[in-house]
């Protein structure tokens, strides 16, 4: 198991066992061979996915990377700002969005997926808002991917030495040869070719759980950050064909955001 496994798991159980006001209403590890989590947080209405990416080592430096998605409930304003396809995915039978069933006694429950952690302060119900077990590995990786989160252990005594969030202020996406859907028979342009398809504020919704962890999640480990670094250089914006390839270039309007917490 990597070091930032074990760190991660010893973080969510040391935070859902302190008793104090949570930020995180729930949190439920992803079924799979990689490490990877759900986190109902009480200031957004979706749900966040963090999951492992890759595990390298650099002498004697291990470098993890997660990939973050954030996905939105239909009613929620950024839902708008999500691609065509993003959306019409969201909508369908791929996800769940039953109710979470709060257990009463016991801190880990089997729903959604298993060894659910909740805050006893939970006073509002929440759906799942997830994707169906089934149904996560027939969904295109890119997908509700808005940022990546890196975290660097050194020794054999895993002492964290900087974790980095990497995103863009506005991730942005246009489609090459316009998006046709079909409505009751009818074909219905819902947009022109060249037109803007994806338009999500990544870094706003990355940073609310970036955030939390440095100064909430990891604190309660004892972890402080002594220095923190921001670099911002131009973004990529994406171009999309009807066959779903993508290209980029390098951009003005948008920004391209690296900020490092140094332990």
């Amino acid at each position: 198991m990597s070091q930032v496994s074990i760190f991660l798991s010893s973080c969510w159980w040391n935070y859902f066992n302190l008793d104090k006001e949570k930020v995180i209403q729930y949190l439920s590890p992803i079924a799979g061979s990689k490490p990877g989590w759900y986190l109902w947080l009480k200031k957004r209405q979706g749900v966040y996915e963090l999951i492992l990416n890759d595990v390298n080592s650099r002498k004697d430096v291990e470098i993890s990377s997660f990939i973050v998605k954030y996905y939105p409930l239909p009613e929620e304003e950024v839902f708008e700002r999500y691609a065509t396809q993003e959306q019409i995915v969201r909508l369908s039978n791929y996800f769940d969005d039953s109710p979470i069933k709060q257990p009463r006694k016991e801190r880990q429950n089997g729903c959604p997926c298993s060894h659910l952690h909740y805050a006893d302060d939970n006073k509002f119900q929440r759906v799942k808002g997830l994707p169906k077990l089934h149904h996560r590995e027939k969904m295109n990786p890119s997908l509700f991917t808005i940022g990546l989160i890196k975290f660097y252990f050194q020794g054999k005594e895993s002492r964290l030495l900087k974790v980095k969030l990497i995103s863009q202020d506005t991730l942005v996406e246009y489609s090459n040869d316009g998006i046709i859907l079909e409505k009751d028979g009818t074909l219905i342009e819902v947009v022109k070719p060249g037109s803007l398809d994806r338009s999500i504020p990544a870094w706003e919704i990355c940073w609310d759980l970036y955030d939390l962890l440095i100064k909430d999640i990891f604190a309660q480990m004892g972890k402080f950050p002594k220095e923190s670094k921001r670099k911002i250089k131009k973004g990529f914006i994406y171009y999309k064909d009807r066959e779903g390839v993508i290209w980029s270039h390098v951009c003005n309007s948008v920004k391209q955001i690296i900020h490092d917490h140094l332990f």
